[in-house]
């Protein structure tokens, strides 16, 4: 004798409300450990690919960050005698005086409170040094109080993202300017960012001077090579501190990297606590029925046979539970968040799925192997005993 494969479904329908309980228990736990690991995913995809290897950053050697520096235009001259650096289409050396500054900016014809955004002053020589800026609209500056916004410097903005359109106007310290392009760069944090005309910002911030200079480098060997001559004994360290362009935004990415350790705190305490609900839930759920199971017993089904019909009936719980929950968390897919380092996205990809999917199996099979396990090897006249 074997039980039916329609029976495990057919116990769920007899308890509605309480099989309903627990599907919907088991969902919640599903959407919130997928949520937070959605979250730790994108701050960690952000910060990544933020900084490209080939890049060097100097600042002055007094300077502790990009703003908080100040560089001579004589002191950048210089840097031309450092060898392997990487030559533009038009025979230019590839090297960026560049001001980096945080502004408080407004939309024009949005009433709103005016938002802090980092704004980076380039010439048209920067956008050759930093290869991962691409220009999805429009165009890059080229006149007076024009700037070229990231595609997520909406998010810090606190506007629609349909607000920053080409020809929009926004205040950048009280006067306007005009969006003439908005510019991707891989997902990473620089499409927080507005850029712009460096003599044009250093006009409005009031700068003598840039504040760094990125080099590009042939390749990363050459960079590492380079890095002997920043160092207390080489011929640039009276006048720089040099930091390769990825190691510098990890290294500034700190309270970042604090919201991405927490969620990851978090993610694994909410899976660890699901894990024990569901299991606890089931558990329960089995050990209340051992008169069914030892009625079973009796009329001679095999312990195996009823074994696969429990779990059966506990993967079907989660597998519903869990179905809720991904479907739920898959809204979250692609919400913003702003931090003081820039805009964040929750991802909810493969990845994300495939883990809760991994979750789904465990606490149904946990769920059922525990208790049954328990209740099988006990005698038929134990369990009834104990019912």
């Amino acid at each position: 004798m074997k039980l039916p494969l329609d029976y495990a479904l057919r116990n769920l329908m007899r308890r509605p409300f309480r099989s309903a309980m627990t599907t919907f228990g088991l969902g919640v736990v599903i959407f919130a450990g997928t949520l937070m690991m959605g979250l730790s995913l994108g701050i960690y995809q952000r910060i990544d690919v933020t900084g490209e290897p080939q890049n060097l950053l100097l600042i002055s050697k007094k300077g502790t960050n990009m703003m908080m520096s100040n560089l001579d235009e004589d002191e950048i001259i210089s840097l031309a005698e450092l060898p392997n650096i990487q030559y533009s289409v038009t025979g230019e050396l590839l090297i960026s005086s560049e001001v980096y500054d945080i502004c408080y900016l407004s939309h024009a014809q949005i009433p709103s409170e005016p938002q802090s955004l980092y704004v980076r002053g380039v010439r048209s020589i920067g956008y050759e040094v930093h290869h991962d800026i691409s220009v999805i609209k429009g165009r890059l500056p080229e006149n007076p109080r024009e700037i070229m916004v990231g595609r997520s410097a909406w998010v810090k903005l606190g506007v629609p993202e349909s607000a920053m359109a080409i020809d929009s106007k926004l205040r950048i310290e009280r006067d306007e300017w005009t969006i003439c392009g908005i510019f991707s760069a891989r997902g990473s944090v620089l499409e927080s960012e507005v850029w712009c005309d460096l003599d044009e910002l250093m006009e409005v911030r009031r700068r003598r001077t840039p504040s760094s200079v990125f080099i590009r480098f042939n390749d990363v060997a050459a960079l590492k090579n380079s890095l002997p001559s920043f160092s207390e004994t080489g011929v640039f360290s009276r006048y720089f501190k040099a930091t390769p362009e990825k190691d510098y935004y990890r290294e500034s990415a700190g309270a970042v990297y604090w919201i991405y350790g927490l969620s990851l705190l978090m993610s694994g305490a909410v899976v660890l606590v699901g894990l024990l609900i569901g299991v606890n839930t089931m558990y329960a759920n089995i050990m209340n029925r051992r008169k069914e199971i030892a009625t079973y017993q009796v009329m001679g089904f095999s312990r195996f046979d009823i074994f696969c019909t429990f779990l059966s009936e506990s993967l079907m719980m989660t597998a519903i539970g869990g179905a809720i929950g991904l479907i739920g968390v898959s809204f979250a897919d692609g919400f913003p968040l702003s931090t003081g380092q820039g805009a964040f996205f929750i991802m909810v990809d493969w990845r994300i799925i495939g883990i809760g999917i991994l979750l789904i199996t465990v606490m149904g099979v946990l769920g059922a192997l525990l208790p049954i396990v328990n209740v099988l090897s006990r005698s038929a006249l134990n369990n009834l005993r104990s019912a």
